[in-house]
């Protein structure tokens, strides 16, 4: 496996919204250090694969590193205060409503509010599924 370093042009490539002219490098950078503290970027690091040279190549820690960097952007990126999604807008006398999805935690409620966090959700949800853990080799013979 190998490690993910940051591609500023590769991720404006995939993402343009995140153009020079609206996110400066230095934001994307900060958003780059957010997701390595969030998913680890080295194998070292982080649970997710990544084998580019592998056939086929498997990617799965840089998009998601990408799709952390994404969401944390674009709430950047929306106005002061908002707190959410726009759920409803007027013109005339100016009126705005957010509403954030609701999720089963905090933490999903807090990766639902873009689409970039909602496809990271999605993408890590086995790895947050627990499962049985033995301590110790001395199992119950009867179950």
């Amino acid at each position: 496996m190998a490690d993910v370093t940051l591609d500023i042009s590769n991720f404006r490539e995939h993402y343009p919204k995140f153009a020079e002219e609206k996110v400066s490098d230095a934001e994307v950078e900060d958003a780059w250090h957010f997701a390595c503290s969030m998913c680890g970027s080295t194998d070292k690091d982080s649970r997710l694969p990544y084998m580019p040279a592998a056939e086929p190549p498997v990617y799965d820690r840089k998009i998601a590193l990408y799709l952390i960097m994404c969401h944390v952007l674009t709430i950047g990126m929306w106005g002061a205060g908002q707190a959410g999604a726009i759920q409803s807008a007027s013109q005339g006398s100016v009126s705005t409503s957010f509403q954030l999805l609701q999720g089963k935690t905090t933490s999903e409620s807090w990766w639902l509010q873009t689409p970039c966090g909602a496809r990271y959700w999605q993408m890590i949800k086995p790895l947050l599924m627990g499962g049985r853990f033995y301590f110790g080799n001395n199992f119950h013979p009867w179950g």
